[in-house]
């Protein structure tokens, strides 16, 4: 990097090295501060001014499958899924089960799995990252179902039935380490999916005065259905509220 943007850095590290201390002591003491910090962030502009000027990708990664989800997992894999096949991505119900390949960028290797101990097709579902590690999984083919994955033990357990059937929902995790999901009239019904909140003790209840309605597109806009409550961005604001985006 080169030209104002690295002028501006540098002029930034001779500003911060010409500050006094502010809480007072020997001159020597705050000479040394101001060395110290100046230390600091000449060692991160540096460290920026070496940094490439665009991304490099790697090689193409060959997968097993056709993925319709993934999921980062806490210990650096990625758990990717598709439908009841490697290759078959749409709204089947027999067998209720999910393919599934987990990649590890560190080694490259991907092992393969099949899923059927939930009874859960997981295509087009919502997706959280719990708080305490481990995924949850809700809706998708088989609308009502949730499973949720311990990547400790690396194993799925069945949840709790969702009271609205849902598929191409949103999901996002809450402060207090519960799940909001709202949206998914792509399967399981049109229209209504209001939202509901999942704790770990009770499982999912029906959240009341937060309708689906007032956040759905156009209709006018979007091209189907099923679109206009679609996967929305929800982003908790630390309020207590969430911002549909």
């Amino acid at each position: 990097m080169h030209g104002p943007k690295a002028l501006g850095l540098l002029c930034v590290a001779a500003l911060i090295a010409s500050c006094g201390g502010g809480q007072g002591g020997t001159a020597d003491e705050s000479a040394a501060k101001r060395k110290a910090l100046a230390s600091v962030v000449t060692e991160r502009v540096n460290k920026t001014l070496a940094a490439p000027s665009k991304a490099v990708w790697g090689p193409v990664i060959n997968l097993p499958l056709v993925p319709a989800s993934a999921a980062a997992l806490p210990n650096g894999k990625i758990l990717l899924w598709s439908g009841i096949d490697r290759f078959n991505n749409t709204l089947n119900y027999s067998p209720a089960q999910t393919y599934f390949a987990e990649y590890d960028p560190a080694t490259g290797q991907i092992t393969e799995r099949v899923v059927a101990e939930t009874g859960h097709e997981m295509f087009c579902t919502g997706t959280t990252n719990l708080a305490d590690g481990r995924l949850l999984v809700n809706g998708g083919s088989n609308a009502a179902h949730t499973s949720i994955f311990d990547p400790a033990t690396s194993t799925w357990t069945r949840g709790a039935d969702m009271n609205i059937p849902r598929a191409y929902q949103a999901n996002t995790l809450l402060p207090d380490g519960s799940v909001l999901t709202l949206g998914g009239s792509f399967n399981g019904g049109i229209g209504n999916r209001n939202a509901e909140i999942w704790t770990a003790a009770g499982g999912w209840r029906l959240l009341p005065g937060v309708p689906v309605q007032p956040m759905q597109s156009d209709p006018s806009v979007v091209a189907t259905f099923w679109l206009e409550d679609s996967h929305m961005w929800l982003i908790p604001t630390g309020n207590g509220k969430v911002l549909q985006a």
